[in-house]
């Protein structure tokens, strides 16, 4: 069994990552397990959206216990157990194995470090070994992040606010990367840009990493076999018929005018561009992986 295991921040692209890798037939995605198995997550999920008819649907369209894949491990919930993360990943996997055959890839979208930290720390009491574990770092352009915060919080923009964005995308991605590079896993970048610009070529990108034979033609986005519990709902339930690049920021001058003097998200930036060029369509070592030529984006 392989696990991908999708990273980054929200608005990144990483419940579409995983949506349109599970049309092929022998990748599953589940979306974020993590924050499924979280009693915390769940309980801040509930409460904020659990009056909304669809807070239990899984991306296949039936309510979590009716789901025929997760209505078989529903007592995995953070509302439902208190088990340890690493015993519910452990069930959750010989779970599959059961249903789906060892040979199956496994997508993880939880996005954290903690996280992907469970997969790597635990592998061997899992029944992986840490090369079956493939990360893709998903990373949308500042601008555009800074751009969706911005809407997502409906809040008046000003120049600390945006600024404020710029940094916290700098320093949760630049954490999220030192700690894929320390951990010794292979990654690849997936930018968001890429993947809306090309979906199909990106999709077969990462199917030829794990091994997988690549399709033809253009990815129907609504035709796949996902059974994502948690993730972007408005994505999954309600608006997936299309893939669409938010270009606001093309125009905001704000937003453009913060990246011309904000040195390090700018150099940082500009490095991920290059990362993302460097890994390809192959998995990429840490120890492979190019320096940063800036001080400002090494920091």
């Amino acid at each position: 069994m392989k696990i991908i295991y999708i990273a980054g921040l929200e608005h990144s692209g990483s419940t579409l990552t995983d949506h349109l890798l599970s049309g092929h037939p022998g990748v599953l995605g589940l979306g974020e397990i993590a924050s499924f198995f979280s009693p915390s997550h769940m309980k801040h999920y509930m409460n904020q959206w659990g009056k909304c008819t669809d807070a239990s649907l899984c991306s296949c369209g039936k309510d979590w216990s009716e789901c025929e894949f997760w209505g078989g491990v529903v007592d995995l919930n953070g509302l439902n157990s208190d088990e340890s993360m690493t015993n519910r990943y452990n069930k959750l996997l010989s779970y599959i194995r059961k249903t789906h055959g060892d040979e199956t890839i496994v997508v993880d979208s939880s996005k954290s470090i903690d996280g992907l930290a469970i997969l790597i720390e635990n592998a061997g009491t899992l029944g992986i070994s840490p090369t079956d574990i493939l990360v893709i770092l998903t990373i949308k352009d500042v601008r555009s992040f800074s751009a969706s915060i911005m809407n997502k919080h409906d809040s008046k923009k000003s120049l600390i606010s945006v600024v404020r964005s710029f940094n916290y995308w700098l320093g949760s991605n630049k954490r999220m990367l030192d700690y894929i590079k320390a951990s010794n896993v292979n990654f690849s970048i997936n930018l968001y840009e890429e993947l809306c610009a090309d979906p199909s070529g990106f999709i077969n990108k990462q199917l030829a990493r794990v091994g997988r034979m690549t399709q033809t033609g253009e990815i129907d986005i609504k035709k796949n076999t996902s059974h994502i519990a948690m993730g972007n709902k408005d994505f999954v339930m309600r608006n997936r018929e299309r893939i669409k690049y938010d270009s606001r920021w093309y125009h905001d001058d704000l937003i453009n005018f913060i990246y011309l003097f904000h040195r390090k998200a700018r150099a940082f930036n500009k490095y991920i561009y290059a990362l993302q060029r460097a890994t390809g369509a192959q998995s990429m070592h840490p120890a492979a992986a190019p320096k940063a030529r800036t001080a400002d984006a090494q920091r």
